[in-house]
């Protein structure tokens, strides 16, 4: 009891990640942040061999795809080729990462600014 399997680790029937619970906000904010900072320096975001991305999103998955998008910037449409459903990651992305994501028009991207607060 108390164990949380493999298996159980995503409920694909809804699109959750039981991953996404109990998230360290803060240390997603900061780790985004240098994220942004790599990728937008070097102007090309170098592959991980990890099987999850820095938001514990596993990688080669829309998820995993819309969050790198989001590190340089991308249209709703470039989104929506993606997943149709962006504005529902978008929101996750905010409520249970809290993360910044800034919109100009039809452009979004992460927020180099992330105001990071522990606990929130």
């Amino acid at each position: 009891m108390g164990e949380v399997l493999d298996s159980k680790l995503s409920d694909t029937s809804s699109g959750v990640s039981l991953l996404s619970v109990r998230r360290n906000k803060y240390q997603d904010r900061t780790q985004t942040v240098a994220c942004i900072k790599g990728v937008r320096s070097s102007r090309r975001g170098g592959k991980q061999q990890a099987a999850l991305n820095w938001l514990g999103h596993k990688r080669e998955s829309q998820t995993a795809t819309l969050d790198e998008m989001l590190l340089l910037g991308c249209t709703a449409k470039e989104l929506c080729k993606v997943r149709k459903s962006y504005s529902a990651h978008l929101h996750h992305l905010r409520s249970k990462h809290g993360l910044v994501i800034e919109r100009s028009g039809d452009f979004y991207r992460f927020a180099l600014e992330q105001h990071p607060r522990k606990g929130s």
